[in-house]
């Protein structure tokens, strides 16, 4: 208690100071992001276990992580840059900035209270233990199959982006042509990351590691994420790593983090260059050789600036890119002027999504970001503006949507948490992290993304059982006591 006191006061130490430091006239901003930053950290203070750092709650409880990354950064602070200088849309007015942020505010605060309110029937979510004890423990992982895995989900991504349906630089049409059998081919694409996880897994399980396998594989992995042209998948890449390090050792990951904070602001000016090329006709789409060949040259022209002016520059343009306040308050404004409502159509797609796309071409396909820059911003396909979650839950269903819906999520949370719990420890451990960075980065296509969580888990579970070998030799001991307790007593007796 004495530790969170001190965390508490210095929380409002530093706000205080950054309130002093606040112009008049930008006192506004101040409340709505020392309320949305205060929501989340009370939050965190909460669910912080005695004795352990604050910067473990967002890896540990990804609920935690979704407030700070949604509410707090997308919907919050890197949306300055586009404050400061003025660089809003022509279309936005400061009434529509407003409701976005009050709504912010509203999702925060609903976000946490249905997590916490879901607590208390969290005894009766609580699943039965999967399997006895012999079959949940944990043995050595199938070297050989975690490699064939491995390389199964190597060669498809490979051959995906050569293809060239696969990643950002891709082609369209072909992209079209393949979607009845995308789906599978992103399914197996995933075998790589699951085996990199549970070799993770089992090597943080150990007293003494050896990270050789890990190491080679994670190399090989971001290698390859590269030449997809996404960067997102990177940073979520290290967001899971740091998540299993967190489930096993209970210390902060500080050596992902500065992995992050190094890699991050160099490869985020790399790659917006190399999409510039790419849309220039500089080389074509599925050419592994030209995407590479692109990176080299890229790397070699930013090498020449200052690394100081690169980072800033880096990190201003990571943000610009990553706010979505801007298009949350777009959404609002538009669904309000043409009375636009999906009334929740998206969600249904839980029931149906698990159908192959091979057996149901014309199976409906929700990506609200493509919405938004197409009838929104009315702008070429050739990016994706997200209407983050509030903008969502706006468009299905209005205020009440906001408020109800992001209780739900909260809800959600805190019932996969419960479950997730039950799998630790155990051979089935390493589903845990797979589906907390699900969570942690939930999607503001809700509705498919709540179908991705399940179908996530089921798949997870189904590999690691496959790929990691029960312990053979736990529950002996356990069951073998109270023979042994019965002879003693009845040679004492005799």
């Amino acid at each position: 208690m004495k530790h969170k006191s001190v965390l508490a006061g210095l929380y409002l130490v530093i706000w205080t100071a950054i309130y002093a430091a606040t112009e008049v006239q930008h006192l506004q901003v101040w409340a709505y992001l020392f309320i949305t930053t205060t929501i989340t950290f009370v939050a965190a203070l909460v669910l912080m276990r005695k004795g352990e750092s604050l910067a473990l709650v967002p890896l540990e409880h990804p609920v935690v992580f979704l407030s700070f990354n949604t509410f707090c950064l997308q919907l919050g602070w890197y949306n300055l840059v586009r404050y400061f200088t003025d660089e809003w849309d022509p279309a936005i007015t400061d009434a529509a900035l407003k409701r976005a942020a009050a709504l912010a505010l509203i999702a925060n605060l609903c976000l946490c209270l249905g997590y916490f309110g879901a607590g208390l029937f969290a005894p009766r979510l609580r699943p039965p233990s999967i399997g006895s004890d012999r079959e949940r423990s944990a043995g050595d992982p199938n070297q050989l199959l975690v490699w064939i895995c491995f390389a199964i989900g190597l060669l498809t991504r490979l051959w995906s982006i050569r293809a060239g349906f696969m990643g950002y630089f891709s082609d369209p049409d072909i992209a079209h042509e393949s979607l009845p059998y995308i789906e599978f081919v992103k399914f197996l694409d995933q075998f790589t990351v699951v085996a990199e996880v549970v070799v993770l897994c089992s090597q943080l399980r150990r007293t003494s590691p050896a990270w050789t396998s890990f190491g080679v594989m994670a190399l090989i992995d971001l290698a390859t994420l590269l030449l997809l042209g996404i960067k997102g998948l990177l940073l979520e890449r290290l967001i899971l790593f740091a998540m299993c390090y967190v489930l096993f050792r209970r210390r902060f990951p500080w050596h992902f983090a500065i992995a992050g904070f190094v890699i991050i602001p160099i490869l985020f000016p790399l790659n917006e260059a190399l999409r510039a090329s790419f849309h220039a006709g500089e080389f074509r789409a599925g050419s592994i050789e030209g995407i590479t060949k692109g990176y080299r040259s890229e790397s070699e022209t930013l090498g020449e600036r200052p690394i100081g002016e690169l980072v800033s520059d880096s990190f201003e343009s990571m943000m610009m890119r990553s706010g979505e306040l801007e298009a949350c308050s777009l959404v609002i404004d538009y669904v309000d002027s043409y009375g636009i409502r999906e009334y929740g159509a998206e969600y249904l797609s839980v029931f149906y999504t698990w159908i192959p796309r091979a057996f149901w071409p014309g199976k409906p396909s929700f990506n609200r970001g493509l919405w938004v820059t197409t009838e929104v911003y009315g702008r070429p396909i050739n990016s994706s503006e997200s209407p983050s979650i509030v903008g969502n839950l706006y468009l299905n269903f209005g205020t009440g949507g906001v408020i109800f819906g992001a209780m739900a999520i909260g809800f959600i949370a805190r019932l996969v948490k419960v479950w997730m719990q039950q799998l630790g420890p155990s051979r089935f451990i390493a589903v845990v992290p797979f589906v907390g960075l699900q969570i942690a980065l939930f999607h503001p296509d809700v509705g498919p993304h709540i179908a991705v969580i399940v179908r996530q888990a089921i798949f997870c579970f189904v590999l690691v059982t496959i790929l990691v070998k029960p312990n053979m030799s736990a529950g002996v001991g356990k069951s073998q006591k109270p023979k042994l307790k019965r002879r003693v007593e009845a040679h004492s007796a005799s």
